[in-house]
């Protein structure tokens, strides 16, 4: 359950890191 609230929250933070 928490990793579907974390997941999505690192893949948006890993997209503007790469940014």
């Amino acid at each position: 359950m928490l990793i579907g609230l974390i997941h999505p929250m690192i893949n948006i933070v890993y997209l503007l890191e790469e940014s």
